[in-house]
């Protein structure tokens, strides 16, 4: 399933779920105001990614060693279950793609 916090534990997280991690919510639309303990240690560690990433071209989290995607098309990514259980797995997708295809969406390339 992954970390959702408080927003939206019973549904999984989200697109966009992370976004009242990173900025004010003063409109009320992405959840509870205010985060608790352990949403505030999510956000440490979700900015400390996101700012290392943004310096370095490598996402740093500690205890999680990120390597670049291999030619097989094989792929790590990182599944957070809380802020002291992120794990990094292996996939081949990034989600269900004959559902996405069976949709006719037309983007633009």
């Amino acid at each position: 399933m992954g970390y959702a916090g408080r927003a939206l534990t019973h549904l999984g997280v989200g697109h966009g779920t992370d976004a009242r991690f990173f900025f004010d919510d003063f409109l009320g639309l992405m959840g509870p105001v205010g985060l608790d303990e352990e949403e505030e240690r999510m956000k440490d560690i979700l900015l400390d990614m996101l700012v290392s990433y943004a310096r370095t071209g490598i996402p740093k989290v500690e205890g999680v060693d990120f390597q670049p995607v291999s030619e097989s098309g094989d792929f790590d990514y990182m599944f957070i279950s809380s802020p002291d259980d992120l794990t990094l797995k292996r996939g081949d997708t990034l989600g269900e793609v004959e559902f996405w295809d069976s949709l006719r969406l037309y983007e633009d390339d």
